[in-house]
Formats: structure tokens, sequence, C-alpha cells
């Protein structure tokens, strides 16, 4: 019998929360594959709106790509419950006064996450495409976009602006635990005005607006995280 509060009985604690969010994530595809179809229908809603029918080219694409998607919805629907396993494991080992802050970590994540994905896919994704469709000229060559690529890019754009949208929950905690004070922040500034520039470069197309429609919205974020941790110091 595993002693409680020992190593090993953490351990198990651990392997059973994995087990869970496993078991959530699992449930979230097969809830994700049943309404498939209608979610596929949805996320062609940007290229639709440029009249352009999305096309497959090999024997397996279209499955493979309705494979991903059941994945990327049901990792989508499962952070919230990911989060609150991982949390109720770690609550028992904080202090009470840490409590407080993984209640707000807690909420924070998924809100700017999603945030982040929703702005990508009715901001950033939406003038992604017009930009490919007006360079490539609608009179020189027809579109045939291939709806495995389509999704690829999708994806892209999505997650890893719902990822660049947490990192201010990082420098909050930085400034919390003195680990860098808001002094050393307001010096390094207009580094970190380069970073997000070039972040925004990474995770959108080659086009200046697009890069701009996600630099300002991660500065403003930069800017509020300063201010949160400011306040955060004076508790």
């Amino acid at each position: 019998m595993i002693k409680k509060n020992s190593y090993l009985y953490h351990l198990e604690e651990f392997r059973m929360t994995l087990i869970q969010i496993l078991f959530f994530f699992f449930a979230a595809f097969l809830f994700s594959m049943l309404f498939i179809e209608k979610i596929i229908i949805f996320l062609q809603e940007p290229v639709k709106n440029l009249g352009i029918n999305l096309s497959y080219f090999r024997p397996e694409e279209k499955f493979l790509t309705y494979f991903k998607a059941g994945l990327v919805s049901a990792l989508f629907f499962s952070l919230p419950f990911a989060i609150f396993r991982l949390g109720y494991f770690i609550y028992p080992a904080l202090k009470k006064n840490e409590r407080k802050y993984l209640y707000v970590f807690a909420v924070l994540i998924p809100i700017l996450f999603y945030a982040g994905v929703i702005f990508a896919y009715k901001v950033i994704f939406t003038f992604a495409l017009m930009f490919f469709y007006n360079f490539a000229g609608k009179n020189t060559l027809t579109p045939i976009w291939g709806i495995s690529n389509y999704f690829d890019l999708l994806i892209m754009i999505t997650a890893g602006t719902g990822i660049v949208f947490l990192l201010p929950l990082p420098l909050i905690f930085l400034i919390k635990t003195n680990i860098i004070s808001v002094y050393a922040v307001n010096k390094l500034r207009p580094y970190i005005i380069i970073i997000i520039l070039i972040l925004a470069a990474i995770f959108t197309p080659p086009d200046v607006i697009s890069q701009l429609i996600l630099a300002i919205p991660l500065y403003l974020l930069f800017e509020i995280s300063v201010i949160i941790g400011k306040i955060l110091k004076r508790d």
C-alpha cells in the first residue's frame, strides 16, 4: 500500500491526472468527429467569402485533414479541463497566499489563448487569405487551393497566435516573484518591441498588415502585463 504524501503517492496522483486528461481529450475527439462536417464548414467560412472552393489532390487527403481537424478541435475543447486538473493536482502543494494566483492563472490561460485563437481566425487569417488571393491576381491565375494546405495554414496562424497571447503571463510571474523588476522591463522595452515584431512575423503571412495586426495587440498585452505586475507587487 502506498503511503499518503509519499513520492510514489504523488507520482500515482499525477499519473491519474494525466489519464483523466487523456480520457477527456479522447471523448472530445469522438464528439468532434461526430460533428466534423459542421466544424469543417465553419472553418471554411474565410475562404468561402473569397468565392473559392477547396479541393483535395490525394485519395487520403480529405480523410487525414478531417482527422487532423478533429484532433485540433479536441485540443481546443480540452484545454480548460486540462488546466483545471493540473491546477487541482498542484493546489495542495501551494501556500495559502499562493493559491489565489493559481486561480488567476487558471482563468487567464484559457481566456488569453481563446482570445488569441478567435482574433487570429476572425482577423489575421482573413487578411492573410485576402493577401494571398490578391497577390496571385484575379485575371492571370485560377486559384485551386488544397484543403490540407488550407487547414495547415489555419492551424499554424490560430494556434501560434493563441500561444503568443499567453506570453504576458510569464512576464507577470517574473515581476511578481522579483526575478525581474518593472524598472528593468521599462529599460528593455525597445528590445521587447523588436521581439514582438519578430514573433508577429513568424506567426503571420509575409505581409506588413497582418504582422501589424498581431503586433499591436501583443504590445498592448505587454503594457497591460506591466500594469498588472505593478498592482500585484503592492499585495
